[in-house]
């Protein structure tokens, strides 16, 4: 019989394991159809509303699952799964990130907490706050962001007491909607920490059993602010980096900081840093592949992200070697203010430029959308790619200006 490759959510990869020769298993949840997947073999029902938050339910039923015994590895790219994550490697009796490792990643004050016991000098300032009485010695400009969500989601620049309140106001009007957009309970106090400057990148790696880092991919960052959008998402992603590679070794570094102080083996970890004049300073950090990452290093470069998570699951060495040089973005576009989705302007064209990978429009006109500071996920995103980086650059700054998504 063949070992199996649990993944708590189904995805692109799965194909590639199943022709790894593998079998596949998924959690699927109540709503989800999944019938047309011939790559996988095993669904196991998951119900994240229902399930207790310390995912008992899903740990008995686990229990007695009639293949148990042939998981040998378990995949996560989805960051409000960590926690599943965790529970299927305890079930399975594999090795890889625990409950607790799990919690700190879903937590960005325990995050901040436990790295600063080991590396200081990667935070800022940074504490809670639960009401509107502000911490004591607050040193503005800060950012406001939920402790436990994602994708930018919810992140305010405040630049002084009023904007701080202002700020915490519209969190906590916008929080019921967005913890049921994204099925994730948020935590009524904040993170408010300081607002860095710099150039922010990310970093893809994933760690082996030993705990060493293996870099993968560095991407730039370039936020929805830099668009005129009183919005922080991350509106580009863009490979392969612009770094010094003085600051890619520290950028690096960074990484390997924060695994060490985290504990964390076997599994994938990506990171957001500020390059500031300071030296970086570590801005985001999770247990998985970032958003979009595996396809732009594929992209980027011919190596998988997702095959050398896997590769580091099962003991061996990871393949990330680069094959070839291309120039990847992708990139989100969300509207300037919430609204009913009324159209998008510019696809065709955007369809014409030479960079033009793929896109794919997420939702129907007349659906509610808006910012990301309001808890909302963007209707449309594009993929760029080419060789030249002349051609590459012109159709990055292009599509800027052309897809507007327009609300009423």
């Amino acid at each position: 019989m063949k070992n199996i490759v649990f993944f708590t959510g189904v995805q692109r990869f799965c194909r590639s394991v199943k022709d790894l020769g593998f079998e596949v298993a998924t959690l699927a949840e109540p709503d989800e159809d999944l019938s047309s997947r011939t790559d996988l073999d095993y669904l196991v029902a998951y119900d994240p509303v229902n399930d207790s938050e310390d995912l008992a339910g899903l740990a008995e039923a686990l229990k007695s699952w009639p293949q148990r015994d042939r998981v040998v590895a378990v995949l996560n790219r989805r960051e409000r799964r960590v926690l599943e994550h965790a529970v299927l490697l305890a079930s399975f009796g594999l090795t890889g990130l625990n409950l607790h490792q799990a919690q700190v990643f879903r937590d960005k004050y325990l995050m901040r907490r436990t790295v600063d016991v080991r590396y200081p000098e990667l935070n800022g300032q940074f504490t809670t706050m639960a009401g509107p009485e502000p911490p004591p010695d607050l040193r503005f400009p800060v950012a406001l962001k939920p402790r436990n969500l994602f994708k930018s989601i919810l992140i305010y620049k405040c630049r002084n007491m009023d904007e701080l309140t202002s700020a915490l106001t519209r969190f906590q009007e916008a929080l019921p909607l967005a913890a049921r957009r994204h099925g994730v309970p948020i935590r009524d106090s904040v993170l408010v920490e300081t607002w860095l400057e710099g150039q922010e990148v990310a970093l893809d790696s994933v760690v082996d059993g030993s705990g060493r880092v293996w870099p993968g991919l560095i991407t730039d960052l370039k936020s929805g602010a830099a668009l005129g959008h009183d919005d922080y998402h991350v509106y580009a992603r863009i490979s392969p980096t612009e770094l010094s590679d003085q600051d890619q070794a520290a950028v690096k570094e960074v990484n390997a900081k924060v695994a060490a102080a985290l504990g964390i083996k076997n599994v994938a970890l990506h990171s957001d840093i500020m390059v500031t004049p300071h030296g970086p300073k570590l801005v985001e950090t999770g247990a998985r592949i970032g958003g979009y990452r595996s396809e732009m290093a594929e992209l980027t470069y011919g190596f998988s992200l997702d095959a050398a998570n896997l590769s580091v699951c099962l003991g061996r060495e990871p393949d990330l070697t680069q094959k070839f040089l291309r120039h990847t973005a992708v990139l989100e576009y969300f509207p300037p203010r919430p609204g009913k989705l009324r159209v998008i302007t510019g696809l065709d064209r955007i369809k014409e430029l030479p960079s033009f990978y793929r896109l794919k429009q997420r939702m129907d006109l007349g659906a509610a959308v808006g910012l990301a500071g309001d808890g909302y996920r963007c209707p449309v995103f594009v993929i760029l790619n080419h060789a030249n980086r002349d051609v590459f650059k012109a159709d990055l700054a292009a599509a800027e200006h052309l897809v507007k998504v327009e609300v009423a």
